[in-house]
């Protein structure tokens, strides 16, 4: 089967994994740091979509998170979804889990353990650890969008003061078609595609809204997870489709 062939299959196995993780469940966020100038990414971009497929068909609280970085934007393609900001929570990740550098491709788990993104085997028993970990916090999110904005309420139940909300805005799935760097000439696909990303420190009551500007025709989805802002342990999860209010 072709790479396109198989990501759009996994992609309709995968899309509308919305399944609510709440505190006690065990869960598993899955940050994959890409990028469309590195030839060594496009396994790792399919392997999180096997993984949201898998955690579809299986109703596991598996939550992926494709952030595009943009250091390799100098090569010769420049990628439409790299952000500066991404590189900057990876450089973040690099000094915690005192890595030498940041490289791609490279998941992080639960904030705390990190895999090269294309090996199957070890992302796979880092997720399986994930979720035999409970969970301490759970996320209630509420998002919907009318023609400006995207809309994001938030709940959050047994986190400790201080701890970091992160709130991503995906795209369900993206192409292109590079034709200059590393990966000129292939078909690139991605899943849950990072577009907008917010953090914020949790004080009580622990509830409030966040908005982004509206971008395209389709909202997608969010994903909100807690992390606790001392050990970047990720402390509860879940995702929302976003829900059009038209005006």
């Amino acid at each position: 089967m072709r790479l396109t062939a198989l990501f759009i299959s996994l992609l309709l196995a995968s899309i509308a994994f919305v399944s609510p993780a709440v505190a006690g469940d065990g869960v598993a966020v899955v940050e994959l740091f890409t990028s469309e100038g590195c030839s060594s990414c496009p396994p790792a971009d399919a392997l999180l979509a096997k993984l949201a497929a898998e955690a579809r068909k299986s109703q596991q609280a598996v939550y992926c998170l494709s952030f595009h970085v943009d250091y390799w934007d100098r090569l010769g393609w420049k990628d439409r979804f790299s952000s500066r900001a991404y590189t900057q929570r990876q450089q973040d990740y690099a000094r915690f889990l005192k890595l030498d550098s940041p490289y791609t491709p490279q998941i992080v788990i639960n904030g705390t353990e990190e895999f090269l993104g294309s090996d199957e085997t070890l992302v796979k028993g880092g997720i399986k650890l994930a979720l035999a970990r409970k969970s301490d916090a759970s996320v209630d999110l509420e998002p919907s969008a009318n023609d400006d904005e995207v809309v994001v309420d938030y709940k959050i139940l047994g986190a400790p003061a201080g701890a970091t909300l992160c709130v991503a805005w995906t795209e369900a799935a993206a192409m292109s078609n590079p034709n200059r760097g590393e990966n000129r000439g292939r078909k690139l696909a991605h899943i849950n595609v990072v577009r907008e990303f917010q953090t914020i420190t949790l004080k009580v009551p622990f509830t409030g809204r966040l908005s982004w500007k509206r971008q395209g025709s389709k909202p997608g989805s969010v994903i909100g997870f807690v992390q606790d802002a001392t050990s970047r342990q990720v402390l509860g999860a879940t995702s929302r489709e976003i829900i059009e209010k038209r005006r």
